[in-house]
């Protein structure tokens, strides 16, 4: 009978080459008769290299034994909102097939059913142990049953829609309309998309969209052996890589003018499409989700086949196992956001790629990290070139100085591990008392009690606008620096130069 499954408990020894030995033989099946009509693809069986116990993340030291993943692409329910094309991943116990794997949708989805992190409620694994009964488990089931309940959920689940409060129905109804206008924005623009390459599937890389020398030190890195990759890398990383801060903020020269002039021309053919898009994220008024006008399968392979080694070898804890992002293009311009405030992302690893165009002053303000005692102390400020990527943590404090002139476009990926975020270093982390009085680069309107001690607010709008004053958190009470004094307990500073 089918159970939800608690992976960071251990399973009992020797099981695990019968369920790997179950999973091949389903695979090997899949790929002798076809798939059926709604896997668009099913990758093989591998074990997790690193896994939860007591709630920290920790090597598997016993892979032989699980758990075990696969990932799948699985078309939904042709006339209901989530229709569309879904990446799931399955996380399988050594008790397979008689424990439901543990499902987490992998690509972008708003649904009122399915958590943050994409996972699934207990109500998806209690109908699917009843409906299963004493029968063993298939990957085509549990697929089957996740198409469903994704499609469905009320009626997979058997809830009745006046047992559920009505903040949750709303939530529903507009996450259902989410979806729906998405794919009224992909199948609209999909058919006045400049390059068509950037948005078919499964998607195909070209040597030409990358800069000559990342691409040779990529290839020379995936082409060594197991027991010689790690040499390679820190000869690699050594060539390629500028480290502006040590073991923190990384450059790189990434991708070439062939792919920032394409992904250029794309973000403006869409602006002059005038379909519907979405703020990029809760502070950029300009920009645009790419997962929201049809290029998942070219995000998501940058983010597996690219991305997610590099996070992991610049940051083996908050970069392992990535398996989720938000991707999306920023623009500053005079007329609209000229800069941003400083801020830290809700990402694990932050990639920014500037894609160009000509443009004067914005540069990159990078601090130290969140509850590190250097947390609002100036680190580096890094200029930004077309096709230059920065890499760093999500939680180290960063900002946009003003534009000068000019257009500047950004692609950015956050990229976020499932299995980190539900880690007590994830949850529980550490947040040292500050070190000494912020930086005034560091300093943030949105977030800090003591901006205007330092700066000044400006009324009437501008870019430090006085809404926010008092309405700060940082740095939290136990933390405050020697000396700290909050900006309700002092007079307003005055603005200079006409500000």
């Amino acid at each position: 009978m089918f159970q939800p499954p608690v992976f960071e408990e251990q399973h009992p020894e020797g099981k695990g080459a019968e369920a790997i030995a179950a999973l091949r033989n389903e695979l090997t099946c899949f790929r002798q008769n076809g798939l059926p009509s709604f896997v668009l693809c099913i990758s093989d069986v591998s074990p997790a290299k690193q896994v939860l116990d007591d709630e920290h993340l920790v090597p598997n030291r016993n892979m032989a034994e699980g758990p075990f993943e696969v990932f799948a692409d699985i078309r939904g329910v042709e006339g209901t909102a989530y229709s569309g094309v879904y990446q799931v991943g399955l996380k399988v116990s050594n008790k397979w097939p008689q424990v439901v794997p543990e499902v987490r949708v992998c690509s972008p989805i708003t649904h009122a059913f399915v958590t943050d992190l994409g996972f699934l409620p207990a109500c998806f694994y209690t109908a699917l142990s009843e409906k299963q009964g004493n029968t063993p488990g298939t990957l085509l089931s549990v697929l089957e049953a996740v198409r469903t309940f994704l499609c469905s959920p009320l009626e997979f689940t058997g809830i009745k829609t006046k047992d559920l409060p009505q903040s949750f129905t709303f939530n529903m109804s507009a996450s259902e309309h989410r979806e729906t206008e998405k794919k009224r924005v992909i199948s609209a623009y999909g058919a006045q998309c400049k390059h068509r390459m950037l948005f078919q599937r499964p998607a195909a890389w070209k040597e030409e969209w990358f800069h000559p020398d990342f691409w040779k030190s990529w290839k020379a890195f995936q082409g060594a052996k197991e027991g010689e990759k790690g040499a390679v890398w820190e000869r690699e990383k050594g060539r390629l890589f500028n480290a502006e801060v040590p073991e923190a903020v990384f450059t790189f020269p990434f991708l070439s003018d062939a792919l920032t002039g394409a992904l250029l021309e794309e973000v403006d053919a869409f602006a002059a499409s005038n379909l519907p898009a979405h703020r990029p994220n809760s502070m950029n008024s300009y920009g645009l989700i790419l997962d929201d006008i049809g290029m998942t399968p070219f995000v998501l392979a940058l983010r597996e086949e690219i991305l997610k080694p590099l996070a992991e070898a610049f940051f083996p804890l908050e970069g392992h196992g990535i398996d989720g992002h938000h991707c999306f293009t920023v623009r500053y311009k005079k007329g609209e956001d000229l800069g941003l405030d400083v801020h830290t992302d809700d990402s694990d690893v932050t990639f920014n790629i500037c894609l160009g165009k000509d443009f004067k002053g914005g540069h990159l303000v990078v601090c130290g990290g969140m509850g590190a005692p250097e947390h609002r102390q100036h680190s580096v400020s890094l200029h930004h070139r077309p096709g230059v990527c920065v890499i760093h943590l999500g939680r180290r404090r960063h900002g946009a100085q003003d534009i000068e002139d000019g257009e500047r476009i950004n692609l950015i990926v956050w990229t976020r591990s499932s299995l980190y975020r539900r880690s007590e270093e994830y949850n529980d982390p550490d947040y040292w008392e500050e070190s000494a009085p912020p930086d005034p680069r560091c300093l943030s309107y949105t977030h800090d009690r003591d901006y205007g001690v330092f700066l000044p607010y400006e009324s009437g709008g501008g870019q430090a606008p006085d809404e926010y004053k008092g309405k700060g958190w940082c740095p939290p009470k136990p933390c405050e620096y020697p000396g700290f004094v909050s900006e309700t307990l002092v007079p307003p500073r005055r603005a200079s130069n006409g500000r």
